[in-house]
């Protein structure tokens, strides 16, 4: 019996864990959002674009790389759908499924996308140099907003 009680303070501390990194990944995304739309409400501010599903998909795999969950493939699902459903609402889960379908079929914008998040957040946390500071969707974004 006292053994189920360190376990869940051990589960407890690995939810805590999980919620700061998703938490961090959500405040970094969203601040990039907000640069371009001017509001901190994510919902319905990004356009279903394959490029910008693939820097999301690429951004919280590589960020998930960098911290103790890089072999919880659980929590890996749980953040990123989470994060889809963030800007995306109910919709999220299935774009977060259709992520995996546009990974396996190679498709050219999803996959620079998924570079281009997964590299900037990557440069981020080696370097810890604000001058990267990931801008990448949003730079994306300005650019889309200016072609409309």
């Amino acid at each position: 019996m006292i053994f189920n009680f360190f376990k869940k303070d051990k589960n407890n501390d690995q939810q805590e864990l999980l919620e700061e990194a998703i938490s961090g990944v959500e405040a970094m995304l969203q601040t990039q959002v907000a640069m371009i739309i001017g509001d901190l409400s994510p919902r319905g501010s990004l356009p279903k674009d394959k490029w910008v599903y693939g820097y999301i998909y690429g951004f919280v795999d590589s960020f998930f790389q960098w911290t103790v969950f890089k072999n919880n493939e659980e929590a890996w699902i749980e953040a990123s759908i989470r994060i889809f459903k963030m800007f995306y609402g109910e919709e999220g889960t299935e774009i977060g499924k259709k992520c995996i379908k546009l990974l396996e079929d190679e498709d050219k914008s999803f996959m620079e996308g998924c570079l281009k998040g997964g590299q900037e957040i990557k440069t981020y946390l080696e370097t810890k140099d604000r001058k990267e500071t990931p801008m990448g969707l949003m730079l994306y974004m300005a650019k889309k907003n200016k072609n409309k």
